[in-house]
């Protein structure tokens, strides 16, 4: 998926759960950007990076353990331990991003190193992507709508 899709998806799912959250302003960056981080095999691979990271970030071709559930639980884990304010907002970002993938036809590998992939059949950035897209901002501009209503 295009990254505004993933985008305006996390923005969603922050705005929806934000009138149930104390710290609004901790809850919504940290969703939308811990639904970036399983796509940051892509950045790491693309800049000058040393060889051991790019080694380390391309464990398969579909982003290695990085769009994974076995790298977003642990995290989840240890952000509720040492910084529990961060463990909501970061799982909902990364698993809506990881469930995203997984209707893509890249597809995620949902339990690295198990083999087993998850793909659909929408393809990052044709019809469908788009279209899911402009769905996701008209949702995002009916949740900012309905928050504001309510204050």
């Amino acid at each position: 998926m295009m990254y505004r899709t993933h985008f305006a998806l996390a923005l969603g799912v922050a705005l929806y759960f934000l009138p149930y959250i104390k710290e609004p302003f901790i809850f919504l960056p940290t969703v939308i950007l811990s639904s970036f981080l399983p796509d940051i095999w892509i950045i790491l691979t693309t800049i000058n990076t040393p060889k051991q990271v790019k080694h380390a970030t391309t464990l398969s071709r579909s982003g290695g353990i990085f769009k994974t559930y076995t790298m977003c639980i642990p995290i989840t884990i240890l952000l509720a331990a040492f910084y529990p304010i961060l463990a909501l907002p970061f799982f909902l970002g990364y698993s809506f991003n990881l469930v995203l993938e997984a209707f893509s036809t890249k597809g995620i590998t949902p339990f690295w190193p198990f083999k087993r992939k998850l793909s659909g059949k929408i393809m990052p950035g044709g019809r469908i992507d788009h279209a899911m897209f402009y769905l996701f901002i008209l949702f995002d501009i009916a949740l900012l709508i309905k928050f504001f209503i309510q204050r």
